[in-house]
This record gives C-alpha cells, structure tokens and sequence, in this order.
C-alpha cells in the first residue's frame, strides 16, 4: 500500500510539472501572439495610405486608420459589411460608380491586379460618408488568392486632388499651346507644297529630297499637336458625341481600306473576319469610334515584324447583348510586368520604343477614353514576342449623346501623297 501510494505521489508530481511547463508554455505563445498581433496594427496603423480587406463575397473585413480618416467612416460601423454598400464611389459626374465597375469588382472577376493613377484615363471618386463630399483617388485592387482559389481582396487607395489639379492645369497648358503651334505649321506645309508642286520655279532632285523629308516631319508635327488637342478635349468632359446608327462591317471595312497603304509598306495581310449573322444597326459616333479602331490597327502594323506579318480583326458576337471588334496581331508584345500601365498617358514600353522610335505614347490613352465614353469596353492579352490581341466590346445600345463644344480631330498617322515636283 506504501509503495502503491508513494508511485502515485510521484506520478501526480510529474503530471502537474507537466501542466504547469504546458500552462507555461501555452501562456508564453498567447503572449507571443498577442505581441505579434499589436505590432501587426501598429504596422497597419502606420500606413499612409488608405487599406481596406475584404473576404471573397466583398465584406468588409480590415480598414487601417488612413482609410478611416480619408473615408470619415470608423471601422465599427463597415466591418461585415459589403464594402459596395458600406463605402460609396461616383463617377465624375457624380453619378453613382456601379457595382461592375468598381475596381475590387475588377479584380475579383478577372483575378487580375487593378490599378489607377492621375495618368490613367479612368478616375476613381470616393465619397467621405461624414461631410459627403468626393475626392479624387489612386487605387490599386488585388485579388488574395490561396492554392489558385480567390480568397479576398486587399484595397489601398490616396487622396490625388491636387495631382489631378496640376494634371489638369498641364493639360490646358498643352491645348493652349497645341492651338498657338497649329497655325504657323499649316502655313509651313502650304508652302512646302507650293515648293514642291513648281509653282516657284523648277527644283533640284536634291532640293525634292529635303523638301520632302521636311514635309513628312512636319506632318508628323500636326498630327501630334492634334493629339494633344484631342487630349485636352476628352479630359475637359467637353467633347460632343454625336451617335447615329452605324453598320458595323463596312465601318470596319472602310478603315482597313484607309490603312492598306501602310500593310503594303511593311509587306503585311490584314484580314478580316466576319459573323456570319446579320449585323443589328448601331449607334455610334462614327469619327471617335474610327479613331479607336484605326489606333489599334496602326498600332499592330507598326509593332509586328515588317515583311511577314499578319493582322486579323475580328467581328463577332459576344457573351452578352454586345459585339465585339478584335484586332490581334504576331509583333512584339507587352511585357507582363508594364501590362497594368499600358493605357496609361504618354506611357510607352521600352520594346515599342525599340520597334518604333517614334510615338507620343497616348494613342491608347486616347482609344480608352473614347471607349468609355462611348459606353463600350476596351482590354486586351498579350505575351511579350508572341503578339497582342486588343478587344473592343460594344453594346446594342451603343453610346450615349453628349452635348459637347468640341469635336475629336481626325488623326492619320500615315503621311499624306507628295506634291508632284517639278523637277529642273
């Protein structure tokens, strides 16, 4: 009986050393994760720029101190809520931004980062919920994804008001100036024209020469100037729009018949590829949505390999009460990295500048804002080396009439028939 007794005071000891190190232990990783768990919201604290999380439905699940502050909503009163009902975005028109174009929708059904900045064509408005006033703000949306499955999103965004006031200002500086510059270079094509046309006197084949290499710069110095009008025009939210029912198949005809002469050029085949159902009228501003599609089709000429290359544009029908223009192409590509800033203003990727050292690098700049405005959806896929596809989608509905002081101006990045010389 005593030995019995004195192995059962020696197993009791044992097992209470035991729980004692585990309650030890357990006490000391608690108050590890506790440590852990207060430097995480100091970090998050610290954060400048506004953060929000949400899981995969789009509820609320985290918002730093910033995003409270630039929102004017505390986190008590958002959290499990949808983050579309809890946090609200216009457009600049202050029209509420629809749940589908919001960019944590954006990037949660693509599964793709999404980013906007001052120099992107679309701006994203939030609305601080305590003096209901909008301002401007750089977003980034990106899907948290676990073993290829979408889990949630994280959100980080900054007040850009006074980025979009200096961008604002530069683009009234450049129609200013584009104005002032288009005058003296019209006069210097009419007299290069003249020059070359012998209504001065018979030329050189070397004076031919020069003349016409001054012609083709400055054309070239037009058509960028028109840019920049053009620029300045769709910012100012001035531009009219002006729809009417469009065909689309000899719509698209007639641009690749514009652009035959630079697929010549470089030795390149434009296809075209039709639907095989009746196409429904559309209405369409037809000089905005020309400018768009004959950016995209110059654009896959000039970047594809010259003297083997072929463009295929695509017509078809899509998922939803749309159609869809595609232009792809077999040139150079864009890189992964650079594919989020590709719409960007005056951004262009180090292999197109290789390709093609010329460019303003807002023809797609242009093409999105366009779209946008038209109603319609611009995006694309591309492999750097392996070609770039470019989709357009329209709706049936097409676009909607805007009451506008300005028109677009037509631009045409080939450079016009030489004057016949008179040669002496």
């Amino acid at each position: 009986m005593g030995l019995f007794y004195f192995l059962f005071l020696i197993i009791s000891v044992a097992v209470a050393g035991a729980l004692i190190g585990f309650n030890f232990g357990v006490a000391r990783q608690s108050r590890r994760l506790a440590e852990e768990q207060a430097l995480d919201k100091v970090f998050l604290a610290s954060i400048g720029d506004g953060l929000i999380v949400t899981d995969n439905v789009g509820k609320i699940m985290l918002m730093n101190r910033a995003a409270e502050e630039l929102l004017g909503l505390p986190l008590a009163e958002v959290v499990g809520k949808y983050v579309v009902d809890a946090i609200p975005m216009v457009e600049s028109n202050g029209a509420p931004l629809s749940p589908e174009r919001r960019p944590i929708h954006l990037a949660t059904s693509s599964g793709q980062k999404v980013i906007s900045t001052s120099a992107t064509t679309t701006t994203y408005y939030f609305v601080r919920s305590d003096t209901k006033t909008r301002f401007p703000a750089a977003v980034t949306a990106a899907p948290v994804l676990l073993k290829q499955k979408i889990i949630g999103a994280v959100v980080t965004f900054r007040d850009i008001t006074r980025e979009k006031e200096i961008d604002e200002a530069k683009t009234e500086f450049v129609s200013l100036a584009s104005h002032q510059l288009r005058t003296p270079l019209t006069a210097i094509n009419w007299y290069i024209e003249m020059l070359l046309s012998g209504d001065t006197g018979p030329i050189t084949d070397e004076q031919k020469s020069f003349l016409q290499e001054v012609y083709k710069g400055s054309h070239r110095m037009i058509q960028i100037v028109n840019e920049f009008l053009n620029v300045s025009r769709l910012e100012s939210g001035r531009l009219k729009i002006e729809p009417k029912p469009l065909e689309l198949i000899p719509f698209i005809n007639d641009i690749i018949k514009e652009i035959e002469p630079l697929a010549r050029a470089r030795n390149c085949t434009i296809i075209f590829n039709q639907p095989p159902e009746k196409v429904p009228l559309i209405p369409l501003d037809g000089v905005l949505m020309r400018q768009v599609v004959h950016n995209l089709l110059t654009n896959a000429l000039r970047y594809s390999t010259e003297g083997k290359c072929a463009v295929v544009v695509t017509l078809f029908k899509g998922q939803s009460k749309d159609y869809v223009i595609s232009v792809k192409d077999d040139g150079i590509g864009i890189a992964k990295d650079v594919q989020p800033r590709i719409f960007e203003k005056f951004f262009r990727t180090e292999n197109a500048i290789h390709a093609v050292t010329e460019g303003s690098g807002i023809g797609l700049y242009i093409s999105k804002m366009i779209v946008e405005a038209s109603n319609a959806k611009i995006w694309f896929q591309s492999e750097e080396n392996k070609g770039t596809t470019f989709y357009v989608s329209i709706p049936l509905i097409g676009s909607t009439p805007h009451g506008g002081d300005r028109q677009l101006i037509a631009v045409d990045a080939s450079t016009p028939p030489m004057p016949t010389a008179k040669i002496g």
